[in-house]
């Protein structure tokens, strides 16, 4: 009897001969290049074969070989390659002694007309132990042992593996099994998994009427000698696979629901499926099943584990674009706090020495303050751009409204439309005691006067969000800042929290904390968090919420 071979459902190249044998690449790009530089796709390591070899070309449904012009040449289907030839299902590629087999399943579910349906079970209600006392020696030990082997992975592909080798065990007159799943809503239309006895398989068919029949009522059907049937004879799906007798069952979820097909097929006359064949596979579905389930659930707990890692490194470097320390500068105290309401945030902020005294110490101070429309891993992207690119217009010795208006211009580019960022830049000169405000769609900054009294800066000229408009004009307004002073910056987190009634902070009651906080700036910040904390009463962060204070002493 033939051996038994299988090969991955989706288009692919198998090495057998080389220093992997047994290694299959998926072919999951339009160009595959093979060759002996590290830069290929699939890397040979023999000296005979050229840094750039081949690669193989994939056009719209079609594939094709192709030699780079190497020095020891290829060969497909034991031919010489000149230039480009195509490749179907099961071709065999040379390169250099390294031996390659191409693979290029396909499923098609084609319109007939009625199958001959001999027998049927209904796998949406509950399923016993039928199927396990057919041959019950020979049948049994072979359940039992798949249901071992099911439960030593939970990784699909293995899963599937395992379930069809089993299959060619328990079914010796088998010809071919393969399985097909859902994704999402849709039908995939490549199997997940095949294996075929002897030779390359043929495309996969499966007639319309089996198909609906295993999917929308979750029924196991067994039809039998179909290419023989008058009633049959314009039936593409199975006179094309020249199919004698055929099983197939529905793979459940936990709700009872098919994800899925599992069919068995087979050419010889004398090796039918019968009715008790059909029970035994209905039997080895609702294992495999479950063990889909379970594969599929261990995917999805892998993905996120991955994902939070990820999301834990992304804060880590986007924590790496934001300031350390504080500025120094004489006769002032700075203050801040970063919150993100996510992983990674989409709130910016940055001190930026630009003049400095003759004993070295800064003078004068930039300080940055952004919010990038949006959350999460987009919005974190523009962030590190806009930080970088600020760092660089500052030490050009542009005034401050000529920044923006330059970050506004490079940010209305193409590629980043419908992500807008509003900006506040103040620069703090510590030797006149004066700000610069420029604003692009951000809110002042508020100045507590030593009296109590609470001013906000730069309404007036505030301009559009940088993003938008790439002729936005942008002004500036100026501030003294007198002993006792504080000035805060902040983003819209701390003036638009919610609390669990929908009612947001807003800006007067931010202006009373303001007003009846006392004390330096990190007094001032600590009891605008408290305000903040107490409005939410609970309900979870939804922005991110950066504020800075800086209080003239």
């Amino acid at each position: 009897m033939p051996t038994p071979k299988s090969h991955s459902a989706k288009p692919s190249l198998m090495l057998f001969s080389g220093e992997t044998p047994g290694r299959t690449f998926e072919l999951e790009r339009d160009v595959t290049t093979i060759g002996r530089s590290s830069k290929s796709d699939i890397v040979l390591s023999r000296i005979s074969v050229s840094r750039k070899h081949a690669q193989v070309l994939r056009e719209g449904e079609s594939y094709y070989f192709e030699d780079l012009g190497s020095d020891s040449g290829s060969r497909v289907d034991g031919k010489p390659v000149r230039g480009r030839v195509p490749l179907n299902d099961g071709s065999l590629i040379e390169i250099s002694r390294y031996f390659f087999s191409f693979s290029d399943p396909s499923f098609h579910i084609d319109e007939d007309s009625e199958s001959v349906i001999l027998g049927s079970i209904d796998l949406s209600s509950s399923v016993d132990d039928r199927g396990l006392f057919v041959k019950p020696e020979e049948k049994l030990r072979h359940i039992l042992e798949l249901s071992r082997n099911l439960g030593d992975t939970l990784h699909l592909d293995s899963v599937l593996a395992k379930t069809l080798e089993t299959l060619f065990n328990i079914f010796p007159h088998a010809d071919r099994a393969f399985v097909v799943l859902k994704e999402g809503d849709e039908i995939d239309e490549v199997p997940r998994a095949i294996k075929f006895r002897g030779g390359q398989p043929g495309d996969c068919f499966m007639s319309r009427t089996v198909f609906n029949l295993v999917m929308n009522e979750g029924k196991g059907i067994l039809s039998t000698d179909v290419p023989r049937d008058d009633r049959l004879a314009d039936a593409k799906s199975i006179n094309a696979s020249n199919v004698r007798t055929m099983m197939c069952v529905p793979l459940l979820d936990q709700q009872q629901q098919p994800r899925g097909i599992l069919q068995l097929d087979t050419r010889q006359e004398l090796g039918k499926f019968r009715q008790d064949d059909l029970d035994l596979l209905a039997a080895v579905a609702v294992l495999v099943g479950v063990a889909v389930d379970n594969a599929r659930l261990h995917a999805a707990q892998i993905e996120r584990i991955e994902i939070e890692v990820e999301e834990r490194d992304a804060r880590q470097v986007q924590l790496a674009f934001l300031p350390n320390d504080l500025p120094m500068l004489e006769g002032y105290e700075f203050w801040h706090s970063y919150e993100p309401s996510r992983f990674v945030g989409g709130d910016y902020f940055d001190y930026l020495p630009v003049e400095y005294s003759v004993g070295g110490q800064p003078v004068r101070w930039f300080v940055a303050l952004g919010d990038v429309v949006g959350k999460g891993m987009p919005a974190a992207l523009l962030m590190a751009r806009l930080s970088a690119e600020v760092r660089l217009l500052v030490l050009s010795g542009l005034e401050p409204a000529a920044i923006v208006a330059r970050l506004n211009h490079d940010f209305c580019r193409p590629g980043i439309e419908h992500r807008f960022i509003t900006i506040l830049l103040l620069l703090l000169d510590g030797a006149n005691h004066q700000i610069t405000v420029v604003s692009a769609g951000h809110m002042g900054p508020m100045v507590r006067r030593a009296d109590g009294r609470i001013e906000v800066v730069g309404e007036e000229s505030a301009a559009y969000p940088i993003g938008i408009e790439p002729d936005t004009v942008y002004r500036s307004s100026t501030a003294d800042v007198r002993r006792g002073d504080t000035v805060i910056l902040y983003t819209d987190g701390v003036n638009e929290v919610m609390n669990p009634a929908g009612k947001l902070l807003g800006t007067d009651r931010l202006m009373d904390t303001l007003r009846r906080s006392s004390g330096t700036s990190s007094e001032v910040g600590e009891s605008i968090l408290k305000a903040v904390r107490d409005h939410a009463a609970g309900k979870p962060q939804s922005d991110d919420i950066t504020l800075i204070c800086f209080t003239r002493l």
